[in-house]
C-alpha cells in the first residue's frame, strides 16, 4: 500500500479541493479521492449522510473507514480499475457505505477521473442517497420470492392475471387441474378465455367489462372451465386485488366443484321426483348450515327456499338449545364420514313458519363434498291419528274399568240406600236418629248419580233408543238451554230442514246437549256466541281417516261451536276422560264430557272435539242415518192381570245382601216370594214349585248362568211369567234382544224399596 498523502497534494489542486468542500448541493455528496484512495474532498452533504466531520475524514483512507475493503472488496477493485486511462468501467454505479454509527446506506454515484493525460490523479464522485429505494426494491424482490414459494406449495389452483386477461403466474396445482404448464399459460400468445367454457364466456366477459369501468363485482363466482384435454369442469373462483411487480393484478383461486354440481343436478332431479309425492329435500354441510332446500318446504313448513339458505338446520327443529351442540357434532360427523348415517328412518319434530309443529320422517344420505342430504315426509296427520287412536284405546280401557267399578259399587249402594229407606219408614219424624239416616241416604243418592255417569261413559247404561228427528229434540229443549246460559251469550240455531233420522234415546241425547251447552257457557266467562247446527252429511273414506272410529256412510251431524277460551293440546287430549276437569274444586265432577262421549258411542255414533286457545271450541256429533219413520214417544197401556200383593215372585240374585233386601221389601208388601242365589238353583226352585210364578226378578249378570239364559230356559214351561231384570249396567245386544223377545223390564241398581215395589206393581198390573 502506498503511503497516505496529505490533503491538497498531487494534481488535485488545493483551490479545487477547497471549493468543492465548501460547495453545498443539497443532498448530493461530493467525495474526492487521491490515487491512494484517501479522502481529499468531503462536502457538508457527505457529512450529514455518513456522520463523519470533514476534519475527521480528510486524509484518511476511504476504503478503511466509509467503505471497508474487507467488507466491500468489489468497490476497491472498481477504484483500481479507474487507475487505467483506457478503463471501460461504468462511470455510474451504486454501492453501500457505512456511517460513523455503523449503519449501512446505499449511494448512487456518478464518477470521474481527476487530472488529465494518462496519469491517474484520483476520482471525484457525486453521490445521492437511494437507501429507501434500494430497500423497497429488495423487499419487493424478497416478497415476490416468498409469494411464489407460497402459491407453488399451495394445494389450491392459484393464478395471477393482468391487463385484463394476461396470465403472469400459475401454480402447479393450477397446472394439474387445467393441464397447461406455467410457461404455456404465461406466454404472450396464450388466450386466457380459451380455458372458459362457451356457456360461461359471456358471464366472464361481462365481469371483465364491469371491472374495467370500475363497477364492483362479486369476489366469488362460479363458472364452467375447459381443460387442455377437453374436459368440462365446474369451478368456484375467489378473486382478490394485488400488486404484481409494481402493477395492479388479480389473484384467483379455483375450487373444483364438479362433483358437487353433478350431485346437485341429480339432487334437483330427485327433488322434482320427491316433490310429486310431497317429500322435502334438505342438504346441510359439516357446519350444519343449509346448502340446498327443495321447493316443497313452502308447502310443508311455510318457508321460501331462499329464506333458509345458510341457516343452521336445527333452527327449524324443536331440539332443546342444550342439545344443539351434540346435534351439530352429529351432522359434522356424518358429513365427514366419521359417524355412520342412520340406516333406519327417524322422526323429528320441526317448526312451521306460523309457529305450529310438523312431524317429519327423515331418510339421511351422505353425499360428496362432505354434505348430508335428508329426504323428509310429512307424517303430522299420521302422528295425530295415531295419537287419537291411542287416546280412543285408552278411553275404551278406562270405560271398561269404570263400568266394572260402577257395577260392583251399585250392588253396595242398593243395599245402603235400600236399608236406609227401610229404616226411615220405621223411624218417627221426631226420632233423633232420623237425621243421621237421612244424611246416609243423601250420600247414597249422590253416589248413585255418580255411578250412573260412569255407566254412561262406559256405555253400559240402559238406553231406550227410538227413531227420532234431532231438530225436534233441539227445539223442545231450546227454552231450557236459553235459561242455562247467561244473557251475555248469544244462542243461535241453524237447523237443516228435512234432516235425516237417527236412532237414539232422546232423553240421553238431551243430556248430551245440556252437558255440551253448560261446558260452552263456562268457557265464555266474558260472554260470546254459541251456535248449534244440524246437517245430513255423507262421509267419504278420505274424510273418515281424519276421524278415528268412523265408517264411511250417511250421518246426521250435530255441531256445537262456541267463541270461548278454547283448549290447549294437553287439555284437548284428556277432554273426554272421566274426572278430568279444568274447573275449580267443587265446581265440576269432570264427568260431563265423558258422559256425552259414552252416550254417543253407545248410540252407535261418534263425537269429536276441535279447539285452539282463544279461538273457541267445536264439538261434532255423528249419528248414523236410518230409513225408519220417527217412532211415537210411548207404548200403549197393557191390561192388568194380577192384583197387588197376590202374586208369586221368584227372586234370583247372586249378591246375598241384594237378594235379602228384595225379599224383605216384597214380603212387606204381601207378595209370596221364592229365592235362588243363581240361575241353576232358580231352575230347581221353579221345578219344585207347583203353583204359578207370576214374576221373575233376576240379576242380569251372574256366575255360571246369566239372566238371559235363565229366562230362555224357564219361559217354555211358564209362558205367562213376566220378567224384571236387575242390573248395574246393560249390554247393548242383550238389552235389545230381551226387550223384543220377552215381556220384560229393567230396574237399574241402585234402586230404592219404593222404586222396586212400584216397578213390580206396574209389571203385574200391565202398566208400561
Amino acid at each position: 500500500m502506498k503511503p497516505e498523502r496529505s490533503p491538497g497534494s498531487g494534481s488535485l489542486h488545493r483551490l479545487l479541493a477547497e471549493q468543492l468542500n465548501s460547495l453545498e448541493m443539497g443532498n448530493v455528496m461530493i467525495v474526492g479521492l487521491n490515487p491512494e484512495g484517501c479522502v481529499e474532498i468531503f462536502n457538508e452533504a457527505a457529512e450529514r449522510i455518513t456522520g463523519y466531520k470533514r476534519d475527521e475524514i480528510l486524509g484518511r483512507s476511504w476504503f478503511e473507514t466509509v467503505v471497508p475493503r474487507e467488507r466491500y472488496p468489489e468497490v476497491w477493485q472498481v477504484f483500481h480499475r479507474y487507475q487505467s486511462a483506457d478503463s471501460g468501467e461504468d462511470k455510474s454505479f451504486w454501492n453501500p457505505v457505512l456511517t460513523k454509527e455503523g449503519r449501512e446506506r446505499y449511494i448512487r454515484w456518478q464518477n470521474s477521473r481527476a487530472g488529465g493525460g494518462d496519469e491517474f490523479e484520483g476520482t471525484i464522485s457525486f453521490g445521492v442517497d437511494v437507501t429507501d429505494q434500494v430497500l423497497a426494491e429488495k423487499s419487493l424482490r424478497d416478497s415476490e420470492h416468498q409469494y411464489r414459494m407460497l402459491i407453488e406449495q399451495s394445494c389450491d389452483p392459484i393464478y395471477v392475471v393482468q391487463a385484463p386477461t394476461r396470465l403472469v403466474l400459475v401454480n402447479p396445482a393450477w397446472e394439474r387441474l387445467i393441464g397447461y404448464s406455467n410457461a404455456e399459460a404465461t406466454s404472450p400468445e396464450f388466450d386466457f378465455l380459451s380455458i372458459i367454457a362457451p356457456e360461461s364466456r359471456a358471464f366472464i366477459l361481462d365481469r371483465i367489462a364491469k371491472r374495467a369501468r370500475g363497477i364492483p363485482t362479486p369476489s366469488m363466482y362460479e363458472f364452467r372451465a375447459l381443460t387442455r384435454d377437453g374436459r368440462t369442469l365446474d369451478l368456484e373462483a375467489s378473486v382478490v386485488e394485488i400488486q404484481w411487480k409494481g402493477a395492479p393484478a388479480s389473484q384467483g383461486m379455483y375450487r373444483d366443484i364438479t362433483s358437487h354440481k353433478e350431485a346437485e343436478r341429480k339432487l334437483r332431479l330427485s327433488d322434482r321426483i320427491y316433490q310429486r309425492v310431497g317429500a322435502l329435500v334438505v342438504a346441510a354441510g359439516p357446519d350444519g348450515k343449509i346448502t340446498y332446500v327443495g321447493p316443497s318446504v313452502k308447502e310443508i313448513l311455510g318457508y321460501e327456499p331462499s329464506e333458509l339458505m345458510g341457516e343452521a338446520w336445527w333452527n327449524l327443529t324443536r331440539i332443546d338449545p342444550d342439545e344443539r351442540a351434540s346435534a351439530r357434532d352429529r351432522v359434522a360427523g356424518m358429513a365427514k364420514g366419521t359417524i355412520p348415517v342412520p340406516k333406519a328412518p327417524y322422526e323429528q319434530l320441526m317448526q312451521h313458519r306460523d309457529g305450529s309443529s310438523r312431524w317429519i320422517l327423515w331418510h339421511d344420505t351422505a353425499w360428496p363434498d362432505r354434505e348430508v342430504i335428508g329426504v323428509g315426509q310429512d307424517i303430522t296427520e299420521r302422528k295425530n291419528l295415531e295419537q287419537q287412536l291411542r287416546q280412543a284405546q285408552k278411553m275404551e280401557a278406562v270405560g271398561r274399568l269404570a263400568g266394572g267399578i260402577a257395577h260392583d259399587f251399585n250392588n253396595l249402594l242398593t243395599a245402603i240406600n235400600g236399608y236406609s229407606e227401610l229404616i226411615l219408614t220405621d223411624l218417627s219424624y221426631t226420632d233423633p236418629l232420623r237425621r243421621e239416616v237421612e244424611e246416609i241416604r243423601k250420600a247414597g243418592d249422590r253416589a248413585a248419580n255418580l255411578t250412573r255417569q260412569l255407566l254412561a261413559f262406559s256405555r253400559k247404561q240402559m238406553l231406550r233408543p227410538r227413531v227420532l228427528d234431532l231438530n225436534t229434540v233441539i227445539l223442545e229443549i231450546e227454552k231450557l238451554l236459553r235459561r242455562l246460559i247467561r244473557e251475555d251469550i248469544a244462542l243461535e240455531t241453524d237447523l237443516q230442514p228435512d234432516l235425516g233420522r237417527a236412532k237414539a234415546d232422546p232423553g240421553q241425547i238431551e243430556q248430551v246437549i245440556l252437558n255440551l251447552v253448560i261446558n260452552a257457557r263456562d268457557a265464555m266467562p266474558q260472554g260470546g256466541k254459541l251456535v248449534i247446527r244440524t246437517a245430513t252429511v255423507k262421509m267419504e273414506k278420505a274424510e273418515t281417516r281424519k276421524r278415528p272410529g268412523m265408517r264411511p256412510g250417511p250421518y246426521v251431524r250435530l255441531t256445537l261451536t262456541d267463541t270461548g277460551c278454547g283448549m290447549d293440546a294437553d287439555t284437548l287430549a284428556h277432554a273426554f276422560e272421566p274426572f278430568f276437569t279444568t274447573k275449580e274444586v267443587g265446581k265440576g265432577t269432570g264427568l260431563g264430557l265423558s258422559t256425552a262421549y259414552g252416550i254417543i258411542k253407545q248410540s252407535g255414533g261418534c263425537i269429536y272435539v276441535f279447539s285452539e286457545q282463544q279461538k273457541g271450541t267445536t264439538f261434532e256429533i255423528y249419528l248414523p242415518c236410518v230409513q225408519d219413520e220417527v217412532e211415537p214417544d210411548s207404548d200403549p197401556d197393557r191390561p192388568a192381570t194380577h192384583d197387588h200383593g197376590k202374586a208369586t215372585i221368584l227372586v234370583v240374585e247372586d249378591e246375598e245382601m241384594i237378594r235379602a233386601l228384595c225379599l224383605r221389601i216384597l214380603r212387606l208388601r204381601g207378595y209370596s216370594v221364592l229365592e235362588a242365589p243363581n240361575g241353576r238353583e232358580a231352575l230347581a226352585v221353579a221345578e219344585r214349585h207347583r203353583g204359578a210364578i207370576h214374576l221373575l226378578i233376576s240379576d242380569m249378570v251372574m256366575p255360571e248362568m246369566g239372566g238371559k239364559e235363565l229366562v230362555q230356559l224357564l219361559l217354555p214351561s211358564r209362558p205367562e211369567m213376566k220378567v224384571l231384570f236387575l242390573t248395574g249396567y246393560a249390554d247393548d245386544s242383550l238389552a235389545g234382544s230381551l226387550l223384543s223377545e220377552v215381556d220384560s223390564s229393567f230396574l237399574l241398581k241402585p234402586f230404592s224399596p219404593r222404586a222396586l215395589t212400584a216397578k213390580v206393581r206396574d209389571i203385574l198390573l200391565g202398566s208400561p
